[in-house]
């Protein structure tokens, strides 16, 4: 096959009219999309006839020796052949998407044909061949949430196939996707008495920065792993409001992002359009919109405001920024939060175990959060990534379906204007937006954290080499200092 008869493409998403697709039509031509499915199959531009494969095959007791496909492939190969119609959605996420149609009962119905296809083959083979076998039946019980034979499986596919770093990242995902499982049926089996209402939200401490040195609050909420309000901070040259900020950034363009309720995205929120930041400001101020510019990197993106702030003395120790230029995560903070009234972000917890801050310039946030050992109560689905999402909506907390919810210890307080909230790593946290805001974040990697920030970037290299390279420096960093 010639270099101009390539193209590659991804399995996923979707990019024609799927109620086109026939079982037959092997005519139609896909746009090459980004995804993060890691899959991108070589295809024949010219008609490739059903009949004729493009390489050859050997077999093994009769069963194609060509690698099987995990669920998402499969999915995304069988969802463009049906006449099937997907409800209409907000989402602009492929994995939003692909979840939507894995909870289709025509598609739960042919992940179960594919297990028993597998199942069947695996029966031929002896316990040491085909872990790709294994790591397809792995996937697929993980997407049918048969969580505990999803991990035998992975397990058996990385015993056969040690070095394959994207089986070993499947296992790691799996095994803390069953450690939940797990905590949840122990506090279930024990007959302790749950509570049947949400529970009564405990207050956050309020401290003035004129009482607060770096050595307390290091010792007395940082090592400790507990939130802390800090009052009374000068931490711009200029006075930041929304004219000041639409005044320094309005021509820089952004990709704003909204709520989706089903979204498998981090803290369900997804991009939604492209525009600039004065217009976006206006739109804002005018309460006409719904959307969110969201932890915008001010260093990459507008240097000139990252330039007028100056970093709190208590986070002036973050390991991030004495990593070499260019590391993943050196320059990504501080960060610019933009909000109209009423958008939120719904519950998650910060990336690779961070710490971080946020000072509000305008408007309230009212925050919910809980500390890091809540985690299992609320109910975390890790889909396709270590950040999980979560079932519970905190909204309209449902006890009768989510019970351990009543085992939480929340905290919750409303943001002022010119107070930080430090948030330890971990920590499950939900943000309501109750006027049009303007805030400044950063994530805070110092040794507080450092243990719990180091395990999330061996589990985020195996897949993400600039995770591991990361790793490999503030290991080495920690290593200098002794």
């Amino acid at each position: 096959m010639e270099d101009d008869q390539i193209e590659r493409i991804t399995e996923w998403p979707v990019t024609v009219n799927l109620s086109n697709i026939g079982e037959n039509n092997s005519e139609l031509q896909y746009e090459d999309q980004s995804s993060n499915l890691a899959c991108s199959p070589l295809r024949k531009k010219k008609k490739i006839e059903n009949s004729q494969p493009t390489f050859p095959r050997t077999t093994t007791h009769g069963i194609p020796n060509c690698p099987e496909a995990l669920a998402s492939v499969r999915v995304a190969r069988w969802w463009r052949k049906q006449n099937l119609c997907m409800d209409p959605t907000a989402a602009t996420s492929p994995n939003t998407k692909l979840y939507k149609v894995l909870r289709t009962t025509e598609c739960i119905d042919f992940l179960v044909g594919e297990r028993t296809k597998l199942l069947r083959q695996k029966e031929k083979l002896s316990s040491h061949e085909r872990g790709d076998i294994h790591a397809a039946l792995a996937s697929i019980e993980d997407w049918l949430e048969n969580y505990p034979t999803a991990l035998l499986h992975i397990e058996h596919a990385v015993s056969i196939n040690p070095n394959n770093s994207e089986y070993m990242w499947l296992k790691e995902k799996l095994k803390r996707q069953c450690d939940i499982l797990k905590i949840q049926m122990e506090i279930l089996n024990t007959g302790e008495c749950i509570p049947k209402e949400f529970p009564a939200f405990f207050e956050v401490e309020r401290i003035s920065s004129a009482d607060l040195s770096v050595e307390e609050i290091v010792n007395n909420f940082i090592m400790r792993k507990k939130p802390v309000i800090i009052t009374g901070l000068e931490m711009t040259k200029s006075s930041w409001n929304l004219d000041f900020v639409k005044s320094v950034a309005g021509t820089h363009k952004v990709k704003v992002k909204c709520a989706v309720s089903d979204s498998v995205e981090w803290a369900r929120l997804e991009e939604s359009s492209l525009t600039t930041v004065g217009e976006f400001i206006s739109k804002v101020e005018k309460n006409e919109t719904n959307e969110y510019l969201f932890d915008w990197s001010l260093p990459l993106h507008c240097p000139e405001l990252a330039q007028d702030l100056v970093i709190p003395k208590y986070f002036a120790d973050n390991f991030l920024h004495v990593t070499a230029p260019g590391t993943l995560y050196h320059d990504s903070w501080p960060s610019l939060f933009i909000s109209p009234k009423g958008a939120l972000s719904n519950l998650h917890v910060d990336a690779f175990a961070s710490n971080f801050w946020m000072v509000l310039f305008q408007g309230q946030k009212r925050w919910t959060f809980f500390d890091s050992e809540d985690l299992p109560l609320l109910y975390p689905h890790y889909f396709h990534s270590m950040d999980p999402v979560f079932k519970v909506n905190l909204a309209h907390p449902d006890l009768a379906s989510f019970p351990l919810l009543g085992l939480t210890k929340p905290r919750q307080c409303v943001l002022q204007p010119g107070e930080l909230l430090f948030v330890p790593g971990g920590s499950p946290h939900y943000v309501e937006n109750l006027s049009a805001t303007l805030a400044v974040s950063s994530n805070h990697v110092d040794h507080s954290n450092f243990k719990e920030v180091c395990e999330e970037l061996r589990i985020n290299g195996l897949i993400d080499p600039r995770a591991a390279d990361l790793l490999n420096q503030l290991q080495n960093l920690i290593k200098d200092s002794d």
